[in-house]
């Protein structure tokens, strides 16, 4: 029994590995369409910059406007600062997003496994840096 803990406690950290470096190369591409991939059915959606708050918006609007996000504000630059867990089993990253005009973000995700044990985007935020975090 041991060995199987073992293993899947490895799958699990494999998985959240693999989910950032498929964030870093969404982001650094400018993919909203990848994004989708990576969102739950409906998610929470706050982009300062364009002064949008939704509590819940299903992911294919969530991905058009991201879409919009990355044409206004082409990627320089995108890495993750910070990452984690907490005690309810969501992982949480903070990131820094630069455009090429040199507006600069914080990218704040969280993503919780789902019951196909596929880790999804629950919540999006991109704040302005000029505003906190």
């Amino acid at each position: 029994m041991f060995p199987i803990i073992i293993y899947i406690f490895s799958f699990i950290t494999f998985s959240s590995e693999e989910f950032s470096d498929k964030i870093v190369q969404t982001f650094l591409k400018g993919d909203a369409y990848q994004t989708n991939e990576m969102f739950k059915n409906s998610i929470e959606l706050r982009i300062d910059a364009e002064s949008i708050n939704y509590q819940k918006t299903e992911a294919i609007q969530a991905t058009e406007i991201l879409k919009f996000f990355f044409r206004k504000y082409p990627v320089s630059g995108f890495s993750i600062s910070q990452k984690g867990k907490n005690s309810l089993g969501s992982v949480f990253y903070i990131c820094n997003y630069d455009s090429i005009y040199g507006h600069k973000f914080l990218v704040y995700i969280i993503a919780k496994t789902n019951s196909k044990h596929k880790l999804l985007i629950e919540t999006l935020q991109i704040r302005n840096m000029k505003k906190g975090f």
